[in-house]
């Protein structure tokens, strides 16, 4: 391949190195101008002359041209439907990708043609002058930020940081220092000079470690605003005029280090006496007022899925103002196993919606709920199926296909499989579900008084194991989520319907059953082990080892207790003791859903158990 000017040489050849094509096929001449205008591509025999405006496009049409190498000659003019593609990782949720993790990812959206990557990162960053600020979280330090923003401009991607102003900080609050500008729940106390200082300190480093003026600044989702340490200090005050005064604390800091701020824009509507996702919200002119004009209020929407849906709240949206944008999700927050099924669905919509409410900007958001157990690369299938719909306008056939077996030598739909822990039952219409987080940690003994699980759970996740199994000899250097996930469905082959199995062995006081289910024990215990080290290879592969601690004692816990029931059940069967007091009190609870009984349980502490936690 030659590659022309020269300068690009080396950077191009790099890049296309972490794909699957056929490098024996690949004979050409690859020259590039700069202009403005529409991305352009002209191929005749062996020769190709790309024109782009913005240097990611040069990744992107590489990826064109070596997708489709085998056509002898062809045109292509792209003009995306967006000006700005994102994807914005979520890096806090314990799960704090490694920086040669988040160079490839880089990698990646360049291929695709996305513009930038948002790192939301509460507090794993290293601030001036606040020490104990991300203390132990992974924290990235401003030397890593660099070094990654020098990468991604060198691949045409704008690194975004999507920081917290408001709430969201709950980890900083077990520092001494930091209680003390503590209001409620996860929320800062705003009517305070360290809090001022520490929001100053900020975006002081901020400043000086990414290139950027681009800057999320959170404020969302602080339900609870002024009712904890501020109501006690200041007695009560509107939240509306909580939040005036706080805005123009964070205008002036924004003001002050030259940033171009956006925010998301649920607060408004819990300020007007509602809930965030409601069909029409009206707005007093206070509310309407107190929106900073420089401001972009970023329209977040995860759960809906029609076109109506979506119209609905852009309508309530423009009340406010007409600086907004959009930010949909990829769901890879509802355990091990992700949800691009449902993403899917929500970009379709979602994206036809942006478009008629003229959003130049839509943000595909991955955020890790309750500790980032899946792969950040798990949710491939919604990146390259929002690219499809932004390049929508090219003749190319099979676009998601293509781009699949180059990225990943998989194809698309093999992509989609690392779902399948989460759909034990085919539909057209996908729901937001995760049995196999719930599945997994449901307690064989007392079960849960959420849900009843079916027996044909068992069948399903054989079914789903071997799938798995099946796409994880694939050579891919994805191959190992498949794995993970595979050894994740073998534990729930058998553990998923055990805790029915016991309970009615034991209600008819049949010992023999009883006994039989000491070797299925055995095998959930022998399971877990295998799937254990499996996700442990997974995550230090893709991230820092900080916040693995918790996974391992979550799963060490769930192993222990496995052993714990073990010990019960034989005690029970040689007679030593007379009864189970669990299985004594134990009722069976019928799914409160029509979804084939499977539901949403995604924060570990509710469902494991009755007890306190």
């Amino acid at each position: 391949m030659q590659i022309t000017p020269k300068e690009l040489q080396s950077k191009i050849l790099n890049f296309i190195n972490n794909f699957y094509y056929d490098k024996n096929k690949i004979k050409i001449n690859l020259t590039f101008e700069k202009q403005e205008g529409n991305l352009k591509i002209v191929k005749n025999d062996d020769k190709v002359i790309i024109t782009y405006q913005f240097d990611n496009q040069i990744y992107h049409a590489t990826s064109l041209v070596l997708i489709n190498a085998e056509l002898k000659s062809f045109q292509m003019e792209i003009s995306p439907k967006f000006k700005q593609v994102g994807v914005m990782l979520d890096v806090a949720r314990n799960a704090v990708p490694k920086i040669e993790t988040l160079k490839h990812y880089i990698v990646i959206l360049a291929a695709l043609g996305y513009s930038y990557l948002g790192l939301y990162l509460e507090d794993v960053f290293q601030i001036e002058n606040e020490e104990n600020y991300g203390y132990m979280r992974g924290r990235y330090t401003s030397k890593e930020l660099k070094e990654l923003d020098l990468f991604a401009s060198e691949h045409g991607i704008e690194l975004v940081p999507f920081i917290q102003t408001l709430a969201h900080l709950k980890a900083i609050f077990r520092h001494r220092e930091y209680g003390e500008i503590h209001d409620i729940d996860d929320i800062l106390l705003t009517k305070n000079d360290r809090t001022h200082l520490l929001l100053d300190n900020m975006l002081n480093t901020i400043s000086k470690t990414f290139k950027t003026k681009r800057i999320n600044i959170g404020m969302d989702e602080a339900w609870q605003l002024g009712l904890g340490k501020y109501l006690k200090e200041n007695g009560y005050t509107n939240k509306t005029e909580i939040m005036q005064n706080h805005l123009k604390i964070i205008s002036k800091l924004v003001e002050k280090y030259n940033f171009k701020a956006e925010m998301w824009a649920d607060m408004f509507f819990v300020l007007a006496g509602g809930l965030y996702n409601v069909d029409k919200a009206s707005f007093s002119d206070e509310i309407k007022k107190s929106v900073p004009e420089e401001i972009k209020l970023i329209y977040w929407d995860y759960d809906n899925r029609t076109l109506e849906e979506f119209q609905s709240r852009y309508n309530s949206v423009k009340e406010l103002t007409d600086n907004y944008g959009f930010a949909g999700g990829a769901h890879k927050w509802v355990g091990f196993a992700p949800k691009n099924h449902y993403a899917i669905e929500a970009i379709s919509n979602s994206t036809k919606a942006a478009i008629n409410n003229n959003v130049n900007d839509y943000l595909l958001t991955a955020w890790g709920d309750n500790g980032g157990e899946a792969s950040h690369f798990s949710i491939m299938a919604s990146l390259i199926y929002l690219s499809s719909v932004n390049y929508s306008n090219l003749s190319i056939n099979n676009y998601k296909d293509q781009f699949s077996a180059y990225l990943t030598n998989y194809k698309f739909n093999d992509l989609l499989a690392l779902d399948l822990p989460n759909i034990l039952y085919d539909h057209k219409n996908y729901k937001l579900t995760n049995p196999s987080k719930y599945l997994l940690y449901e307690d064989v003994l007392m079960g849960s008084f959420y849900y009843t699980p079916n027996l044909d759970y068992q069948e399903r996740y054989n079914h789903i194991k071997e799938n798995l199994i099946k796409l994880a000899e694939v050579n891919s250097k994805y191959n190992y989520l498949f794995k993970t996930l595979g050894l994740l469905a073998e534990v729930l082959e058998n553990k998923s319907t055990l805790t029915l199995k016991i309970h009615e062995a034991y209600k008819n006081k049949d010992i023999k059953t009883l006994t039989s289910y000491i070797a299925i024990l055995d095998k959930i215990i022998n399971s877990l082990d295998l799937f254990k080290e499996a996700f442990k290879k997974q995550w230090h592969k893709e991230n820092k080892t900080f916040g693995f601690e918790i996974q391992s004692y979550r799963l060490g816990g769930l192993k222990e207790r496995l052993f714990s029931v073990k010990k019960q059940l034989n005690l029970y069967i040689s007679g030593k003791i007379s009864k189970i007091e669990v299985l004594d009190e134990r009722k069976m609870f019928y799914n409160r859903n029509d979804y084939n009984e499977t539901l949403y349980l995604n924060i570990f502490t509710k469902y494991i158990s009755p007890s306190d936690i």
